[in-house]
């Protein structure tokens, strides 16, 4: 089971959920593994922000990887995020996808919260017995 992130998980999860857990389980450790991330990654991934009304462009997989291997000096050190913890509320699973409800909560270097809601709507395809992650948006 994940080190770095909280939920409800099924006892017995699918391969594919497997491949999720861990690529949130790498992003909230304490040091992100990024050759670890890179490898549940597929070549042609694409990272969507939602809604579509915040036009931010699409990230092809090394600009999100770049992003992620950065988050903790470029996101929390703006932030000033201290403690961070993610924790699954729900998670609906579909053949090639899982989609993650999940809420964050923090305290600030100056004491203050830091809480967010997150709803993740994750692809994922089966490249010869392994799961890799093709799409995320959230």
């Amino acid at each position: 089971m994940p080190a770095n992130i909280s939920g409800n998980f099924p006892l017995h999860p699918s391969a594919q959920l497997q491949v999720v857990l861990r690529v949130f389980d790498i992003i909230c450790a304490p040091e992100i593994d990024i050759n670890a991330l890179a490898e549940l990654i597929a070549p042609e991934f694409e990272c969507r922000i939602a809604p579509n009304s915040v036009k931010k462009p699409v990230a092809k997989r090394d600009a999100w990887l770049e992003f992620i291997e950065g988050i903790r000096t470029r996101l929390f050190t703006t932030l000033k995020v201290s403690i961070h913890q993610l924790h699954f509320h729900e998670i609906i699973e579909g053949q090639g996808s899982v989609i993650l409800h999940g809420s964050s909560d923090g305290v600030s270097v100056t004491g203050q919260p830091y809480k967010n809601e997150y709803i993740f709507i994750l692809h994922l395809k089966d490249d010869g017995g392994r799961y890799l992650l093709t799409q995320g948006m959230g």
